[in-house]
């Protein structure tokens, strides 16, 4: 632990001096470092030569080999597979074994027969699953790369690229299982095997995420390696180096290399008011800030632009959008108000009162005392949807500049007022004249305005115009637009 923390420290110590550098010299056939946000290119040579890759072959079995089993389906060793030489986990033909086992075998300790195992479960033969494999690489757009064995051993045509490598490594990392498993540096897994890593970067270098290392006597001493620094992870691939050692000692260069070019910066600061925006109304312009911080990571040798963009349209699109709320809400209150009005204005209380007064068992005087509590309710309704709209109106925010619109509603209120109370007398003082003459009548009484009023046997006063009538007669009395039917008769009870 103490050894990692001193590695960690001395590559902290590194970075500003390799991010002004020029990438590191490094001995081998081919080599890339990449940005893995991006996938940009940050130094390569010879980056698409077509090389052997050795045992990072083992990145595509694995990848095809999920494709078409679970981690945790158990396979039976092919026979075939127990058979090859170097590097294994000494498997048995016949031997049942999880996925998930087959793979940590293949990935930690490079075990050739497990990688065999896995192309064996999948297809028939080393040469279909070799076709499963190279149509997986046409589909990631591998052009440099050719497969003909599952574990990498040395064959004519076998061969791939660094940037091939990288591409495909980017792409096995985004499976949550092998990023794990990669990053280990022992594990076991069934028959009491205990595995060991082939990368010695999980050691010397802390900040190494995996991935894959390879070697035979033809592809020389390779690697695909992955380092996380603050805010961004960068590949390196290097190809045909001479030793285990120049191998790990160049790669660690092109990682700490690779992380020196980000830093960190602050994209937008806490508290700072980058712009302000004009609210109206005599208020003071309203400060634009950010309500938390942002950092961004961003390679050195790169200008930052900082556009700062103030939506004004949107800010005046919210108080315009809240003006007409207001606006509305006004527009209806005061519409529901002014339709009383109408109807006062119509005459339909006035209207009413023939059909009013025939009613049965109803004197006038408590029918015109009725009309008078109907008008009066109407009034007071009125009053208070104006009164609710007032006090609706002064719980908004004073910001949006709704004094004009209570003032607006203030003198609506008064002449609405004014209007009801007005016609209000008007309706009373026509029928307290009617109700005085309607005590006074004798049947068949012509009133003012060519009307006559009838008074039925139940007390049932009947107002109609004046015509030529005979008890008995059945008639249509209109008035004010009410149309009812009656008969006349020749009695009047007190």
């Amino acid at each position: 632990m103490k050894r990692a923390l001193l590695l960690a420290a001395l590559v902290a110590g590194l970075l500003p001096f390799a991010a002004h550098a020029a990438p590191p010299e490094v001995d081998g056939s081919a080599y890339i470092v990449q940005d893995a946000r991006t996938g940009e290119v940050l130094a390569a040579a010879r980056s698409h030569a077509r090389l052997p890759i050795a045992s990072i072959t083992k990145l595509m079995t694995v990848l095809v080999t999920l494709e078409h089993h679970k981690l945790t389906d158990v396979v039976e060793v092919d026979p075939r597979a127990a058979a090859v030489g170097e590097s294994t986990v000494g498997l048995r033909g016949g031997e049942r074994l999880t996925i998930r086992d087959l793979i940590k075998a293949a990935l930690i300790q490079s075990a050739n027969d497990a990688a065999d195992a896995l192309a064996l479960s999948v297809a028939p033969d080393f040469t279909a699953f070799a076709a499963m494999m190279n149509a997986k690489a046409a589909d990631l757009g591998l052009h440099d790369t050719h497969f003909v064995r599952p574990d990498g051993l040395d064959a004519p045509g076998h061969v791939s690229s660094a940037a091939d490598v990288t591409k495909l490594a980017r792409v096995v990392m985004r499976t949550r299982f092998i990023r794990e498993t990669v990053r280990e540096e022992t594990s076991s897994i069934a028959g009491g095997r205990t595995l060991h890593t082939w990368d010695d970067l999980l050691s010397i270098f802390p900040q190494t995420i995996g991935v894959k290392t390879g070697h035979t006597n033809l592809a020389g001493w390779c690697q695909v390696a992955a380092a996380r620094g603050r805010g961004v992870t960068v590949y390196a691939t290097l190809l045909g180096s001479p030793t285990r050692a120049d191998r790990n000692g160049d790669l660690e260069s092109l990682l700490i290399w690779g992380l020196a070019q980000f830093r960190v910066v602050p994209a937008v600061q806490l508290g700072r008011v980058y712009t302000t925006a004009a609210v109206g109304y005599g208020k003071a312009p309203l400060e634009l800030v950010a309500a938390r911080p942002l950092l961004t990571v961003a390679r050195l040798g790169r200008p930052l632009t900082e556009t700062v963009v103030a939506r004004r349209d949107e800010f005046r699109g919210r108080i315009d959008r809240l003006e007409e709320r207001v606006r509305g809400a006004v527009r209806r209150r005061v519409l529901v108000a002014t339709n009383h009005v109408h109807a006062l204005e119509s005459r339909r209380g006035l209207a009413r009162v023939p059909a009013t007064l025939a009613m049965r068992g109803r004197h006038v005087e408590e029918l015109l005392q009725a009309l008078r509590h109907a008008e009066r309710d109407r009034l007071m309704r009125a009053e208070r949807l104006l009164g609710s709209l007032s006090r609706r109106l002064e719980k908004r925010d004073p910001r949006e500049g709704l004094a004009a619109a209570r003032g607006r509603l203030s003198q609506s209120s008064t002449r609405l007022t004014a209007a009801i109370r007005q016609r209000d007398a008007r309706a009373h003082s026509a029928l307290g004249t009617l109700a005085g003459r309607l005590h006074s009548l004798s049947p068949l009484a012509v009133l003012g305005r060519g009307y006559a009023v009838c008074w039925n046997e139940d007390r049932t006063a009947i107002i109609r115009r004046a015509t030529d009538v005979q008890p008995g007669d059945g008639v249509r009395v209109t008035l004010a637009e009410c149309e009812i039917d009656c008969t006349v008769t020749d009695r009047r009870e007190s």
